[in-house]
């Protein structure tokens, strides 16, 4: 469980990086006719990101923008799935005009992201840190909270690091709590179809294990497809490896199925909201099922760098392993964090 632990500072690590300031020529012209000169980074949940010279990095409302210009070249899909690589041209008001082997015009509402396609791996690197906790002292029982993530994606794929603990600390008791870390590749096709793998580490004491291992892939579809909305389906196998508290490792196979939606407002203070639900019924062990839901609810502080981010998770299992305190294990946690 230590290693867990420890996975948080190898994490952190990857966030630590000097780049080299790139040269401004890009030219995003505004609704009112503000007229701004930088580096465009990109689109993504309906915020364009540029970097400036003098006012740093900036993130503008889609609907706010009324043109985009660069040499440089990209990826633009649309909310229906299709792909278009090349640079990018000012057309009428409300379409952007995508200059490669051919030139076509898009309808800008219509455009679902902007990925630049030469970036760097460290100029591609996305991610949030947040960190909570409480103490009572009349019960003497403390907790603490801390997550991680860190992404990018590629024109083909994406991927993410992810790691979230919650440690109840208690007078006179070992400490106990639910630590996962999960690392996702996903390699994107036509139509808002995609392929995915992934590999995960998890303990939870109150249901029962100290080390679950797992990996496993399948596929899915972005159902809604949004600047402000995404609703996706999976499904696919995971494999895994468990030790029980009180028996010998066993290993399992489960089939997989996943409903996750994530939702952005703008209007200040900006808010992000992600549901998710996975079933995992058993293959080998049949009969047992085990269910995971999860919600994160973040609300822009001050700047969209540092948020107020409320998370809640609910874990069943109807068949725990030997050693388990319940067939059920569920939180609530608030924190403070930092988006980069």
């Amino acid at each position: 469980m230590n290693f867990l632990r420890s996975g948080l500072v190898l994490a952190l690590s990857l966030c630590v990086t000097g780049v080299a300031q790139a040269q401004k020529t890009d030219i995003v012209v505004l609704n009112n006719g503000d007229r701004i000169t930088c580096e465009v980074d990109g689109l993504s949940s309906g915020l364009l990101t540029v970097k400036t010279d003098d006012m740093g990095t900036i993130r503008i409302e889609w609907d706010k923008v009324r043109s985009v210009t660069s040499s440089r070249t990209f990826e633009v899909e649309t909310t229906g799935g299709a792909l278009w690589y090349g640079s990018l041209a000012a057309g009428n008001p409300g379409q952007l005009v995508v200059v490669g082997a051919t030139r076509t015009t898009l309808d800008q509402l219509a455009i679902f992201r902007i990925t630049t396609i030469e970036k760097g791996f460290w100029h591609r690197l996305d991610g949030s840190i947040n960190v909570g906790g409480s103490v009572t002292k009349s019960s003497g029982v403390g907790q603490v909270y801390a997550n991680l993530d860190v992404g990018a994606k590629t024109p083909k794929s994406s991927w993410s690091l992810s790691y979230d603990s919650t440690t109840t600390f208690r007078e006179n008791e070992p400490d106990s709590g639910r630590y996962l870390g999960q690392f996702i590749y996903t390699h994107n096709l036509r139509k808002r179809w995609f392929l995915l793998g992934f590999s995960q580490l998890e303990s939870n004491e109150d249901l029962g294990y100290d080390l679950r291992v797992a990996v496993g892939g399948g596929g899915g579809r972005n159902l809604i497809q949004s600047t402000r909305r995404v609703f996706q389906l999976i499904g696919g196998l995971s494999v895994n490896r468990e030790q029980p508290l009180e028996a010998e490792a066993l290993g399992n196979l489960e089939l997989m199925s996943t409903v996750r939606y994530s939702f952005v407002s703008y209007d200040y203070p900006k808010s992000e909201t992600t549901l998710s639900l996975t079933v995992l019924p058993s293959v080998t062990d049949l009969g047992r099922v085990r269910l995971t839901a999860n919600l994160k609810a973040s609300r822009a502080l001050f700047t969209n760098d540092f948020v107020f981010t409320t998370t809640a998770f609910d874990e069943y299992d109807n068949r725990p392993p030997a050693g388990a305190v319940n067939t059920n294990d569920y939180g609530l946690s608030f924190s403070l964090g930092w988006k980069f």
